[in-house]
């Protein structure tokens, strides 16, 4: 990379980069295995490949600064409930799912684009703007950057790897014009009222509608009952819990997987450690700093008069993590931490205290080394149960989908179903989907519907997961949109027609008070009601205590250039709604006209986001993911 640098460097264009990913996504499901196993040096495994601690480490502590930093002085009430380490997890797992999809799409990151994105990075150039030059950018890198260069630019290549993935993702989403002014209104538009709720009167002390209303009523509003297209369907679960109690896992087996993934189970020679971190702020004098060093070896002689090194790291380091546990840094290879700590740490005998303050790049350290241990295998004794759960959960998984997979095979068709799923001793029950409908009941996500409707009646639709397995589903026939005969909706309709007479009748009461009275306020002197204040009301938010949406009172308040100072009576789901417009923020062209592309870059980020989100999901299925929750755990807090 350095040497195309060096032929290239007078003729290169300087691009800025810039990283969009959400990386909180929720990928607990996918997670496997994650009980409590032996603290190595490994965060999680993605298919086999490993998230080191270095790097969970570094992760965890970027996310807790993050937050410090938004939260400020409200940090420490909200740090437990933050799961700091099962967040870096997640977006260490997300990365690496995100990588290698981006290579299986056959995306790369070429040595040009890699040099533009050192070139653009503002931390290598001096203070004219240009270049500080490949010797010094060396040098910068080697002695900040853990692994020196051939890390740092393979993390800029999964970056530019990372950005065409989401950018090839997100490069059909698109906001209309119309759609950005009616966000836009719904944002800036307000308008407030004073206003009085006359009550819509006891619906069950008015008497049933007659037979001849009732028709009238439904008559008037068939589309109001009309269901929409739908699928009959049965299904029968193939459980994951009875499949699980039929694996069996041997000790033969475990030994054989041990023996076959041996290296997994190496631990590095290594040191454990605890230290207490003052941070140096970005920009900190030398005056600064030898302030802050005094401060850290006022903490040395504390700990030398015979204080808890426990006690002062939980009160007193920066390092927020790892003074949750008395400052526990755990165990670490040669090499894992900064070169400073890293050369203090294994100089320093066990059990003793790094007699200086170590300085890097992260601040002034006190170090106390609390152990050692050498490298070697981790035994089969320690590890056991870890990769017993690992091969039930494996085994349970294909037993699933072997099993569903042959029963689906064998019904061969809808007509088929009832006879193999009785056979089997499975379950079936029957119901009605309608397009798009998510049923939570069942643990059922919107892919079910989806497979259901692009399945033909007297068919199998394809298998889907569901809360506790894998379901079969037999799609019998075809419900199509239509409005039922008002015996199906009798009740409903009895409901609805005596509430428009409540409604009526409020309205009756309100236009007479309105009559009488005139004001807003002596209308609720006279009827004993409350007069209250709505506050701003944005376009769609209904007004309180009105007992939800009324279409009407939206076209006045938002439609029909209301003023202020307007006055009217409408219908509400509460009742009779009285009011006067008290404040008015109309729709501004000219600010609509400035900020339009700021909202359209928002809204677009925030679909991207789903996007991504609903991406991730779809390509972390069937993957393996475990989990040492030990050190994960560690850092939640």
């Amino acid at each position: 990379m350095l040497n195309v640098m060096r032929q290239n460097l007078k003729s290169l264009k300087w691009v800025l980069w810039v990283v969009a990913i959400a990386m909180t996504l929720y990928l607990g499901k996918f997670f496997l295995d994650s009980g409590r196993r032996d603290a190595g040096n490994w965060v999680a495994r993605v298919n086999g490949a490993e998230i080191g601690r270095r790097e969970f480490l570094s992760t965890a502590r970027s996310i807790d600064a993050n937050y410090r930093r938004i939260l400020g002085e409200n940090y420490e009430q909200f740090r437990q409930s933050l799961q700091i380490g099962t967040q870096a997890v997640r977006q260490l797992v997300q990365r690496k799912l995100i990588l290698a999809d981006a290579r299986r799409l056959g995306l790369s990151a070429g040595e040009a684009e890699l040099q533009d994105r050192i070139l653009s990075d503002p931390s290598f150039k001096d203070p004219n703007g240009a270049f500080i030059g490949v010797e010094r950018y060396e040098i910068l890198v080697n002695n900040q950057i853990p692994g020196g260069i051939s890390a740092y630019e393979k993390s800029l290549r999964d970056e530019l790897l990372i950005n065409k993935w989401t950018d090839m993702i997100g490069a059909s989403l698109t906001v209309g014009e119309s759609e950005l002014e009616r966000i836009f209104r719904k944002r800036t538009v307000k308008t407030a009222i004073n206003y009085v709720v006359v009550p819509a009167e006891d619906r069950a002390a008015d008497p049933e509608p007659t037979e001849e209303e009732l028709s009238a009523w439904y008559d008037a509003h068939r589309e109001d009952y009309r269901r929409g297209e739908g699928r009959r369907i049965r299904y029968a679960v193939v459980d994951t819990d009875a499949q699980r109690a039929r694996v069996i896992v041997t000790d033969d087996d475990i030994r054989r997987y041990y023996d076959a993934n041996a290296s997994d189970y190496q631990k590095p020679a290594g040191r454990s450690a605890r230290h207490i971190l003052l941070k140096i702020e970005a920009g900190a004098t030398d005056e600064q700093k030898q302030q802050l060093r005094g401060q850290v070896e006022a903490i040395l002689t504390r700990l030398d008069n015979g204080e808890d090194f426990a006690t002062l790291a939980q009160a007193l380091s920066e390092d927020t993590l790892s003074a949750q546990n008395g400052g526990d840094l755990g165990f670490f290879g040669p090499g894992d931490m900064v070169p400073e700590f890293d050369q203090a740490a294994f100089s320093t005998p066990v059990g003793q205290r790094v007699p200086s303050v170590i300085e890097t790049q992260f601040g002034f350290h006190v170090i106390e080394v609390t152990g050692e241990r050498p490298a070697g295998a981790t035994p089969l004794s320690e590890v056991e149960g870890q990769i017993r759960s690992l091969l039930v959960a494996r085994r349970t998984g294909d037993r699933v989908r072997s099993e569903s997979e042959r029963l689906r095979e064998e019904m061969g068709t809808a007509e088929g179903f009832e006879t193999v799923a009785a056979r089997e001793g499975l379950e079936i029950d029957s119901l009605t989907i309608t397009a798009g409908e998510t049923l939570t009941s069942i643990g059922a996500g919107a892919d079910l519907a989806a497979a259901v409707f692009a399945t033909d009646p007297g068919e199998l639709a394809p298998l889907v997961r569901i809360g506790n397995g894998m379901a079969l589903i037999a799609v019998d026939g075809e419900v199509p949109s239509e409005i039922p005969p008002l015996s199906e909706v009798r009740d409903v309709v009895v409901e609805d027609t005596r509430a428009e007479r409540a409604v009526a009748a409020a309205l009756e009461r309100a236009e007479r008070a309105v009559a009488e009275h005139g004001e807003i306020d002596a209308i609720a002197t006279a009827m004993q009601l409350d007069l209250r204040e709505s506050g701003d009301l944005a376009p769609g938010q209904p007004v309180p205590y009105a007992g939800g949406e009324s279409d009407e009172l939206q076209y006045r308040l938002f439609d029909a250039d209301p003023r202020l100072g307007d006055r009217g009576i409408v219908a509400a789901p509460a009742g009779a709604l009285v009011y006067e417009i008290s404040a008015r923020q109309p729709f501004d062209p000219a600010r609509f006209a400035s900020e339009r592309e700021e909202l359209r870059k928002q809204l677009l980020s925030q679909r991207q986001e789903r996007l991504f989100q609903a991406m991730v999901e779809k390509i972390s299925e069937d993957q393996q993911v475990e989990i040492n929750d030990q050190v994960v755990q560690r850092y939640n807090g």
